[in-house]
C-alpha cells in the first residue's frame, strides 16, 4: 500500500500507538505556546507601527515649556529651533525671523530667562504665558523678580508669533 508497513508485531503497534500519543502530546503543548504567542506578537507589531508613524506636534503648552527651559539653559539654538522659519516677534514693533539663524540670534539676544507661572490656552492654537523673569546664564537680566507676559500663536508644534503683552490683572494667589 505505497509505504504503509501492515506486517506489525504487538509490540510494534504497541510502540507506534505509544510514538503518536506522544508526537499528539507534543503538537498540543507547542500548538498552545503559538496560540499565545499569536496575540503578543500581534501586539507588538502594533506597538512597532505605531511608534514608526505616530509623530504628533507638541501642544503649544508644551512647545512654551521648552521655548522657556531653553532660554533658562542659554541654549539659544535650541530656543530658535522651536520657531517657525517667517516668524513675527511683536515688541514695540515688528519683527520677521525669516530663517532659523535670525531666530537662533534673535533668543540670544534676550536678557532674562523665567519662571513660567500660568500658562493660559487661548483659541487658534494661541497661549499667554506669564512669567517671573530670572537671570540667564552669561546674559545680565535687567529686572529679575517682575513679571513679564507673552502671547504665543503655535502651529504645528513651532512658534509663528511671539507677541510681548503687558501682565493682565491677575488674583495674588495665582503668585505664590
Amino acid at each position: 500500500l505505497g509505504g504503509v508497513r501492515l506486517d506489525f508485531g504487538v509490540r510494534e503497534l504497541a510502540r507506534q500507538r505509544l510514538d503518536l500519543f506522544l508526537l499528539r502530546r507534543q503538537i498540543e503543548v507547542h500548538g498552545g505556546q503559538t496560540i499565545r504567542m499569536r496575540p503578543a506578537a500581534i501586539l507588538l507589531a502594533l506597538l512597532a507601527l505605531t511608534a514608526c508613524g505616530g509623530h504628533k506636534t507638541a501642544s503649544p503648552g508644551a512647545v512654551v515649556r521648552t521655548w522657556s527651559a531653553a532660554l533658562d539653559r542659554n541654549d539659544s539654538e535650541a530656543a530658535g529651533s522651536l520657531f517657525a522659519d517667517g516668524s513675527q516677534v511683536i515688541q514695540s514693533g515688528v519683527l520677521t525671523l525669516p530663517a532659523h539663524a535670525d531666530a537662533v540670534q534673535w533668543n540670544s539676544g534676550l536678557p532674562c530667562g523665567g519662571v513660567i507661572t500660568l500658562l493660559e490656552p487661548r483659541s487658534g492654537g494661541q497661549i499667554l504665558a506669564i512669567f517671573t523673569l530670572t537671570d540667564r546664564p552669561k546674559h545680565r537680566c535687567d529686572a529679575p523678580g517682575t513679571k513679564a507676559a507673552a502671547l504665543f500663536q503655535v502651529r504645528n508644534g513651532k512658534i509663528v508669533v511671539w507677541h510681548e503683552v503687558p501682565v493682565p490683572p491677575l488674583p495674588s494667589t495665582l503668585f505664590t
